[in-house]
């Protein structure tokens, strides 16, 4: 069992030319023994984004802290702290963030 802040364990900082301002923590997964899930905290900088994709897996999504927009069903919608986003498999999505940042945990499956 792992018990731990997540602010802990190393982020890895993804800014490219689709997104920008995002770092990822894997905090919980295959590493630690859980085969089925992959758990990420994602921190995206004020006016931030993620890439704008889609892919076969579903995933979940909780944001805790900042504000910002989810792309779902072609239509930016407002979230912020205790939002949660259901993304299924085939979903054109993507997450940007306001002028505050934006933080939330994303699970995946492990085999993806």
């Amino acid at each position: 069992m792992k018990v731990t802040p997540y602010e802990r364990i190393p982020g890895k900082v993804m800014d490219d030319d689709q997104m920008k301002g995002v770092s990822m923590r894997i905090v919980a997964g295959p590493d630690d023994g859980l085969p089925n899930f992959v758990m990420r905290v994602f921190e995206v900088d004020a006016d931030g984004y993620t890439t704008h994709h889609a892919h076969d897996h579903e995933h979940e999504v909780f944001f805790f802290h900042g504000s910002g927009e989810v792309l779902a069903d072609g239509e930016w919608v407002p979230v912020s702290p205790g939002y949660v986003a259901a993304i299924e498999g085939g979903a054109e999505h993507q997450i940007r963030a306001g002028k505050d940042g934006l933080k939330f945990i994303c699970v995946v499956p492990a085999e993806r």
